[in-house]
């Protein structure tokens, strides 16, 4: 299988790609906010939306979690 590049953009409007030689169809992505205001993103590629689906719920119950989206992914 040939290696494909995959695409995605956040809700905050920032593209996230990855190479790869699996296929994804979802892009499961969350934001930590920190107390002191320092904030990051985590990103989860999956295969399912189910799959997706259940990472969103792992990353809400998370503590310091902002917002968690599932994203279809497209392919570049």
């Amino acid at each position: 299988m040939a290696e494909t590049e995959y695409y995605a953009v956040r809700p905050d409007g920032s593209p996230v790609t990855r190479k790869s030689h699996r296929l994804y169809t979802h892009l499961m992505t969350y934001r930590t906010q920190w107390p002191d205001g320092y904030s990051a993103w985590t990103n989860r590629w999956c295969s399912r939306p189910d799959l997706a689906e259940k990472e969103r719920r792992a990353a809400v119950s998370l503590p310091h979690t902002a917002e968690a989206h599932v994203l279809e992914v497209q392919v570049r």
